[in-house]
Order: structure tokens, then sequence, then C-alpha cells
């Protein structure tokens, strides 16, 4: 199962003082399973840590196999209303604050395009600039163009309001985090070892 791995890849950086996957820089103090009934929507695994300075961060990870991204992927549509969700909170606000998703498996169109997405987010200085950028045909993808109207209407059949400062802040926190155990030679089965 995708998600005890997962969980056990996160265990084994906690058990080494290693530096969590998605919080570069941090160190993991503990890390949580199934924690939606204490508040944590994304819940499969929850990692929270301290940055450098001390301050707390968090990472909230929802595991599944496999996920399309695409406008009937109903799985996907789960995924961002738990991240409109999480966005709620005082402290998603106020802290370093990441939401990913784990899966098993990548694609070109999720290399090439989705990822490429969550960097422009993170890089771009404003909501404006994002918008700018995926909109501009022939600068960014079709691929990259449809991940954002995939997100932004699975936002709003989440009810959250249609605002493009929303859709750039929700993407530069989301991490899409591929762990491959299954792949002969797997690395992130390989590194689990070698922590071991």
């Amino acid at each position: 199962m995708l998600e005890g791995k997962v969980g056990g890849f996160y265990l084994l950086s906690l058990l080494a003082g290693g530096e969590p996957r998605g919080l570069p820089g941090a160190t993991i103090d503990s890390v949580s399973f199934q924690q939606a009934a204490f508040g944590y929507p994304l819940d499969d695994i929850v990692v929270h840590a301290r940055n450098a300075d001390g301050t707390p961060a968090i990472l909230e990870i929802q595991s599944k196999r496999s996920l399309t991204f695409t406008a009937s992927d109903e799985a996907f549509q789960d995924v961002v209303r738990q991240m409109w969700t999480a966005s709620k909170k005082q402290e998603f606000r106020t802290t370093r604050y990441e939401l990913a998703v784990a899966i098993g498996k990548t694609t070109t169109r999720i290399e090439a395009d989705y990822q490429e997405v969550l960097y422009w987010a993170r890089e771009l200085p404003d909501a404006a600039t994002f918008k700018a950028h995926i909109g501009k045909v022939g600068f960014s993808s079709a691929g990259m163009r449809s991940f954002v109207s995939v997100f932004k209407e699975n936002l709003k059949l989440a009810g959250a309001p249609e605002d493009d400062e929303l859709v750039w802040q929700l993407l530069r926190r989301f991490q899409i985090l591929v762990f491959d155990f299954q792949s002969h030679g797997a690395d992130h089965a390989h590194q689990a070892r070698e922590r071991c």
C-alpha cells in the first residue's frame, strides 16, 4: 500500500534526523497518519517539522496510487476540496504550510506540464503575473493551461470563490510528490533501504 510506504519513508527521515521531502531545510518533529479527525484534510500523512530558524512547518499529504489531474478525475476533485478546507485554517496563513499528493507513478504530462505550473506558481511574484504567464499561448503549453483550468473548476465545485489570488496561493503551496517503490531499482525504495 502506497500510504504505508510513503509514511515509512518519512518515519525513516525522522529517525535519521534528515530533511523531509517537500520541506527543504526543515527537520521532522513527528509523523502522523489518518489525521482528518484532528483537523488535517489531506490526512493520510501529516509531517510536523521545524525550519532552520526554529519556526514550525507542516506538510499534509494525501496518498493516491495514481491521478490524472483532469476534469473527470473525481479523486483530484477531492484533493482540491481538501486543499480549500486546509487553506481556511489560521495557521495556513501564518506558518510554512505545504499541501501535497503522493502518487506511485508519474507521466510525461505530469512532469512536463503540471510540475511546471507548480514551479511557476512558486517562482512568480504575484497572482497577476502567474495568470498572465499561464494565459500566454505559445509561452505556456495547452497542458499547463488545462491543469490550471481544472484546478479552478474544482475549487469552484468545492465552494471556493473565483479568485486568481486564491488559485495562485494554493498552487504555490501544492506539491505532486512521486514515490516510485515498484519499478525495478526504484530510487525511493533504494533510499529507504539506505536509511535503514
